[in-house]
């Protein structure tokens, strides 16, 4: 009769036991070891005729699953002689206390979560930094949009400055000219008694504030 050699491979120690009672219950084949491989892959290697294999191999990956993950299962119906001699050989952890094989699967388990974290946070920095460098342009940009254009004062000329030339020289026809007319109308709201009221000052022109100032001031009125 052929031997066939049926492989399922699991992550972890739980499902590959699972996977081996659930194969020797179900279908007439022999457990002839389990291997640990790195990052807690753990593999089971059953041994019978090609269809007790088969089915072997068909309730062990589906019992496994209920438990944990199946990384991959595989049928090989008539190994080679060399191969035979490999996947024979006793010596795998199938022959090794449950608490020392667990404690390797489990060593290697912690390293794989290590190595995530490790991954995780290297993403996290990359994800944090991101925001500061482009707050760091946007509060450039801003503080570049919110400076200030320098004003030229050349041009500007301040009531007191106005009010002093005033005082200085006499107030005539062509002084008053001189001025804008928003400057006439601030200069007879500042009268006393004079001839205009507020809402006449608004709204009159420029000749009709100077004339009116003219005959304020000629009526010996200073103020």
């Amino acid at each position: 009769m052929s031997q066939a050699a049926g492989l399922i491979e699991t992550l972890g120690y739980p499902p590959a036991i699972e996977a081996a009672d659930a194969a020797v219950k179900s279908a007439w084949v022999t457990v002839e070891s389990i291997e640990l491989a790195k990052a807690g892959l753990v593999t089971v290697i059953v041994r019978g005729d090609v269809a007790a294999v088969q089915a072997a191999v068909a309730a062990g990956s589906e019992a496994a699953a209920r438990v944990g993950t199946v990384v991959s299962t595989h049928v090989i119906p008539r190994p080679s002689e060399e191969l035979c001699g490999i996947l024979w050989t006793p010596g795998s952890i199938a022959n090794q206390s449950a608490s020392s094989v667990s404690s390797n699967v489990l060593t290697q388990e912690t390293d794989l979560q290590d190595a995530e974290v490790q991954r995780t946070k290297a993403k996290q920095v990359v994800i944090v930094n991101t925001p500061d460098i482009e707050t760091a342009q946007v509060v450039e940009k801003q503080s570049e949009q919110v400076k200030p254009e320098p004003v030229e004062n050349s041009n500007v000329i301040s009531e007191t400055t106005v009010m002093d030339a005033e005082q200085e020289q006499p107030v005539t026809d062509e002084t008053l000219r001189l001025q804008k007319t928003i400057k006439l109308r601030q200069l007879a709201r500042n009268f006393e008694d004079f001839s205009m009221s507020r809402n006449e000052i608004k709204f009159a022109k420029k000749n009709q504030l100077i004339e009116a100032i003219l005959a304020h001031l000629s009526n010996g009125n200073s103020k």
